[in-house]
């Protein structure tokens, strides 16, 4: 989490983090006037098991929000700030079981 960014902002820093790793998945979230704005990213290596947009979807759809996007890059938002929270506390759970 990194509040007050713009969308651009944020995925520009998403793109950075990614840029440094090997293999991974990102989820990155901004709060800006009680907005959060989301990016998740996924590397090349794991697209054909994981998809950025599935999981954007997934978490928007639980929170409140709208997004959607490619296998690699995501960007969604939803108001309900406190369901983020959650949503993403058990997400990292999620993950790891399919790894």
């Amino acid at each position: 989490r990194q509040d007050d960014l713009s969308q651009n902002e944020l995925r520009l820093l998403a793109d950075n983090i990614r840029d440094r790793m090997n293999s991974g998945i990102i989820i990155l979230y901004s709060v800006t006037e009680g907005q959060a704005a989301i990016v998740c990213m996924v590397t090349k290596d794991l697209t054909d098991r994981f998809h950025a947009g599935d999981i954007l979807k997934n978490i928007t759809k639980l929170t409140g929000g709208r997004g959607g996007g490619k296998p690699d890059m995501a960007q969604g938002g939803t108001k309900e700030i406190d369901k983020l929270e959650t949503v993403l506390g058990s997400l990292n759970e999620i993950i790891k079981e399919k790894a």
